[in-house]
């Protein structure tokens, strides 16, 4: 699943965005998805850094058409804080390698290695769409 990751780099962060012209984290993971060909996810429009509640309830809501599985491309990189969700990122292919694509207020767009991903945050669950089967995928 080839996609323009460069073209996701120079998305600026917006809270609560919604467009090429200015995304959260959420945006940019939907959108690289649905550029994947995967399943469209819901765009929880309002539900921002800053309602956390909200969050958890659209958390619980989405997540239910979700299954936890080892980082693979396409996959939700989930980051929480106890048991709020607080972020997250999208599982893409670089030169061979799996790395996470982010966005936040302090850094913008980027990628990292996945396991540099998950060594940054406390606690990180990957998810994909219970529909998808199991893909051979590049090691991070």
């Amino acid at each position: 699943m080839a996609i323009d990751i460069e073209k996701y780099l120079t998305v600026p962060y917006v809270d609560g965005g919604r467009s090429m012209a200015g995304g959260d984290c959420w945006f940019l993971t939907c959108a690289v998805r649905e550029e994947m060909g995967l399943p469209g996810l819901p765009s929880l429009g309002g539900t921002t850094r800053h309602t956390p509640l909200a969050m958890a309830h659209e958390y619980e809501r989405v997540s239910a058409d979700l299954e936890v599985c080892e980082p693979c491309e396409g996959a939700i990189a989930a980051v929480f804080r106890g048991k709020l969700m607080i972020h997250v990122g999208v599982v893409v292919t670089i030169d061979g390698r799996l790395a996470v694509l982010e966005t936040n207020p302090a850094s913008g767009p980027r990628w990292m290695w996945t396991h540099d991903f998950i060594q940054r945050y406390f606690k990180v669950i990957f998810y994909r769409d219970q529909s998808l089967s199991e893909r051979p995928h590049p090691r991070s």
